[in-house]
């Protein structure tokens, strides 16, 4: 990617919220995790690895690991592929068509957990195969060790998402019943460690303190002045009129910001690089008074929390290259193949038949329009779930079962990704990208069929 200037970004080591301060992961790595509830703990680990072996220049490492998920990741495509029997030929081309689009190639040069998730859930459905078809308990915790680095890493994905998969296993394998428990005994008890971690600590179950604030873009739709009459009333906190994630300065009067626990992750209330510290204590109470704003204003607004859900669902499905998330240069020197990907093969385009402008409180506003996703995302996700019910492909049980897997996996993605949040969605649905390409292939060997 060089020869087209495509450089590794590692521009948000620096300042995305969701990691710790690059000292602290450098040189005060254990510590900082013990202490760190903004996040699960699976990617500040792997940063802090990185950068702890400091003879070599970072970001050469980060890019070498990068480089290294992507040729994994798109060998697993192809090998899932031709697990599920769609033809040679397609495969190929779904596999190469994946690995030279736009949104791949952009997160594949961008240091943050997207990449190294998608390529995990990918590797738990190739995993989920050779099980069913081999049932070795070798294969089936590695199995269960990848969901759980995908819920240490990504908060999407919750402990009962994990619960969920060993009970259908469980369903599937009624003979092995016995070795589907054992297999998942280890990675339960590490994943009930870090929230009994949690708990103990900071008196949360969860994975991330953020849920207040992350729930709270859910009533942005709601109009200050209906906010201000509820704040007269004394039934609902100012802080409702903040947007999430400000500065310390910006919630002084909510929390506070002068703690001295002695522990840096903790009561840093800046970053060493000149950016918040959202692991900083005060940030516990903050997302606690959000929740409970956002709480209040869900349930007197419904119709508003309705509205965010709709505007979730468009942002979800707009291109995973979309500008919103990717502002550095790499986006521009690919510029003629992003344009004709997300105009023409992503529909784009149908901006000019119709757009409209959507501004929220904020004064924030955003062009709306169609595209292709729109139609063919809900198409293949149902054409799915018809073809398991009637067993259409006529697949073994195996397939049927890796194929309710993927299906599931992003209703799973797409419904909690959608009803908990609102920004950047479409990031949401790169993670199961690589499972909608097998889902289309799949229908297209059965267009095939039909056709000879």
């Amino acid at each position: 990617m060089r020869s087209i200037g495509i450089q590794f970004d590692r521009t948000p080591l620096d300042w995305f919220y969701q990691f710790l301060d690059p000292l602290l992961l450098k040189n005060n790595l254990f510590e900082s995790i013990v202490f760190l509830h903004s996040q699960p703990p699976g990617f500040n680990i792997f940063l802090g690895g990185v950068l702890a072996l400091g003879k070599t220049p970072s970001v050469i490492l980060f890019n070498l690991l990068y480089i290294s998920m992507g040729l994994i990741t798109v060998m697993l495509l192809h090998a899932l592929l031709r697990y599920l029997e769609v033809p040679r030929t397609l495969s190929l081309a779904a596999s190469i068509f994946f690995m030279l689009s736009p949104p791949v190639i952009l997160y594949e040069n961008w240091l943050f957990y997207t990449y190294p998730v998608t390529m995990l859930i990918l590797l738990s459905a190739f995993l989920l195969y050779q099980y069913l078809e081999r049932p070795r308990s070798s294969t089936l915790i590695l199995f269960f060790s990848t969901l759980v680095l995908i819920i240490l890493t990504r908060t999407i994905f919750h402990t009962l998402w994990f619960i969920a998969i060993i009970v259908w296993l469980l369903y599937l394998q009624r003979s092995r019943s016995k070795q589907i428990l054992l297999c998942a005994l280890a990675p339960f008890i590490l994943i009930s460690a870090v929230h009994t971690k949690n708990m103990i600590l900071f008196q949360q179950t969860g994975f991330s303190s953020w849920f207040g604030m992350n729930i709270a873009k859910m009533t942005l739709t709601v109009p200050l002045h209906k906010l201000q009459e509820d704040i007269d009333k004394g039934v609902l906190s100012p802080i409702a009129c903040l947007e999430p994630f400000g500065t310390p300065e910006e919630y002084h009067r909510f929390a506070c910001f002068n703690t001295m626990t002695h522990i840096p992750a903790l009561d840093m209330p800046y970053k060493s690089t000149g950016y918040p510290n959202y692991n900083h204590l005060g940030y516990l109470s903050v997302s606690q008074q959000y929740l409970k704003a956002a709480r209040h204003l869900i349930i007197k607004y419904p119709h508003y929390y309705l509205l965010s859900v709709v505007k979730a669902i468009y942002a979800y499905l707009q291109p995973c290259s979309d500008r919103a998330i990717f502002v550095h240069e790499n986006r521009s020197r690919i510029g003629i193949w992003t344009t004709i990907y997300e105009d023409y093969l992503l529909g784009n385009r149908l901006r000019s038949l119709w757009h409209t402008t959507f501004k929220n409180r904020y004064g924030q506003g955003r062009i709306v329009h169609l595209n292709f996703l729109f139609f063919t995302a809900p198409f293949i996700i149902g054409w799915s779930l018809y073809t398991l019910w009637k067993k259409k492909l006529h697949q073994s049980r195996t397939r049927c079962a890796v194929h309710l897997f993927l299906v599931s996996t992003i209703i799973y993605v797409t419904f909690i990704g959608n009803m908990l949040e609102m920004s950047e969605n479409m990031r949401f649905r790169f993670l199961v990208v690589p499972f909608f390409y097998v889902l289309f292939c799949l229908f297209f060997k059965q267009i095939f069929k039909k056709s000879q």
